[in-house]
C-alpha cells in the first residue's frame, strides 16, 4: 500500500499538485483504536476508496481535486470499485496492531 508520500508523489508527477487534502480524507479511518490498541484497518477503503468517493471529492473539492482521488485509489485497488464491489473484498474486520511503527496480524 503506498504511503501518504508515495501518493502525494504520484499526483504532483500527474496533476503538479501533491494533494495532500484529498489522500488524507481518503485514508481518514486507516488508523483505529480498540480496547487501548491502535490498529491499522484495512476496512478503511471501503469507507471511501469508491467511484461514490471520488464524487464526493468532486462536490466538495473539484475535477483537479477528484482527479487526484482517482490516482489514489488506483494506485490502492487497481480499480475504481463501487461501494457494492468494495464493500464484498474486505471483511468486516480486519485489523492490524500497530507495535512501534511496524504493524502484525
Amino acid at each position: 500500500m503506498p504511503s501518504l508520500k508515495q501518493h502525494m508523489n504520484d499526483c504532483e508527477s500527474a496533476l503538479g499538485k501533491g494533494h495532500e487534502r484529498v489522500h488524507r480524507w481518503l485514508d481518514e479511518f486507516t488508523i483505529v483504536e480498540k480496547d487501548g490498541q491502535l490498529y491499522f484497518d484495512m476496512n478503511h477503503r471501503r469507507h471511501r476508496h469508491t467511484k461514490e468517493g471520488i464524487q464526493e471529492i468532486l462536490m466538495m473539492w473539484g475535477s483537479d481535486a477528484a482527479r487526484a482521488a482517482h490516482i489514489h485509489i488506483m494506485a490502492d485497488e487497481h480499480e475504481i470499485p463501487t461501494k457494492d464491489r468494495i464493500l464484498g473484498r474486505y471483511p468486516a474486520e480486519d485489523l492490524y496492531k500497530i507495535k512501534k511503527g511496524k504493524t502484525t496480524k
